[in-house]
């Protein structure tokens, strides 16, 4: 697995912001396209029209779930900083603080989506 330096957007600046709500970084081993597709296909993420929204946003909530378990295998270290001057250094702190949701659920899919080179 390659190694990948992830940079969530949470810690970005944003215009109008005087600093981002944290800064820092997470450390991933990146999944493979095969790894990516067995992921995908486990946690049974569905897409596009059901007809019923509130049961795929339902059934899309447990999808997740199941790629926020399968990330902890993926996170090397975490090197996170609050605004409130916090350190998260670990999954467990990250999955424990809500302010760390986006940064879950951005890595999260990330594991199905691919981990692009970019000039964060």
């Amino acid at each position: 697995m390659r190694e990948v330096k992830y940079i969530p957007e949470c810690t970005l600046e944003v215009e109008g912001l005087k600093r981002a709500p944290m800064v820092g970084y997470v450390l991933i081993s990146a999944p493979s396209h095969q790894e990516r597709l067995r992921y995908l296909s486990k946690s049974k993420m569905k897409h596009g029209e059901t007809g019923d929204q509130v049961q795929m946003a339902m059934d899309n909530l447990e999808a997740m779930a199941v790629l926020v378990d399968i990330l902890k295998d993926h996170v090397k270290s975490v090197e996170l900083l609050k605004d409130d001057g916090i350190k998260i250094s670990t999954y467990e702190d990250m999955i424990y603080d809500p302010d760390c949701e986006s940064v879950i659920t951005e890595l999260s899919i990330a594991l199905v989506n691919g981990f692009r080179p970019s000039k964060k």
